[in-house]
């Protein structure tokens, strides 16, 4: 449960810096509105995981 519940860190590391450089070509507002969508779908998947592998997907978003 820890390595699923770490994992978003993990990601975050390695999207940081093209993330970034993206967020300084496109709008705030742009990037919020996608991160919310995202967020969502990974609260609606997460409810949906039937195995390790779906949640560990799922908590990636």
């Amino acid at each position: 449960m820890g390595f699923v519940l770490g994992v978003w860190q993990l990601v975050s590391i390695v999207t940081f810096y093209p993330l970034e450089a993206a967020l300084d070509r496109y709008s705030v507002r742009r990037f919020l509105s996608i991160g919310i969508v995202l967020v969502l779908l990974s609260v609606v998947l997460r409810g949906l995981a039937v195995d390790f592998y779906s949640l560990l997907f799922t908590m990636a978003i």
